[in-house]
């Protein structure tokens, strides 16, 4: 009797040398599809790394953007707001200039009236120059008058 096979030996021998081949050779085909399939995963690997890369530097660059759009939004929220200031000065200014155009307005109508009432002053010296013209020929008239009489 025989000593007992170990069950890889048995194995072996009950397949036969055909059998063996094809497994051989699906063991081959096996293997390469794995060499393949992990050859696709490498090259989509690598393609997700380049998006990756990609997208670092879109998020960098909208980073940029980002710290740009906001300069831009302060300098435009100062220069509004020194608009503004500009803005409140200037009513400010036209505020003060209505009250100085009411001021001269008076002043000039202060003057005319004043230039009316020297008007009047002056017709009224005219007037007066006139009668005082007419009491001069009066007593000229009578100071010849007076001297007819004395001759």
């Amino acid at each position: 009797m025989n000593p007992p096979k170990c069950p890889t030996c048995q194995l072996r021998e009950s397949v036969s040398s055909s059998h063996t081949s094809d497994l051989e050779e699906g063991l081959r085909a096996l293997q390469k599809a794995l060499e393949n399939e992990q050859l696709a995963h490498r090259h989509s690997i690598e393609q997700l790394n380049g998006r990756v890369w990609q997208l670092n530097q879109q998020e960098i660059l909208l980073k940029a953007v980002s710290d740009s759009t906001n300069r831009c939004l302060m300098a435009y929220r100062m220069a509004y707001n020194e608009l503004d200031r500009m803005e409140q000065k200037c009513e400010d200014l036209m505020i003060a200039l209505g009250e100085k155009e009411g001021l001269l307005l008076h002043a000039a109508n202060e003057l005319r009236t004043k230039d009316c009432l020297l008007s009047d002053a002056a017709n009224e010296l005219r007037v007066k120059d006139c009668l005082l013209s007419d009491v001069a020929n009066e007593l000229q008239k009578k100071e010849w008058m007076l001297l007819a009489v004395a001759k």
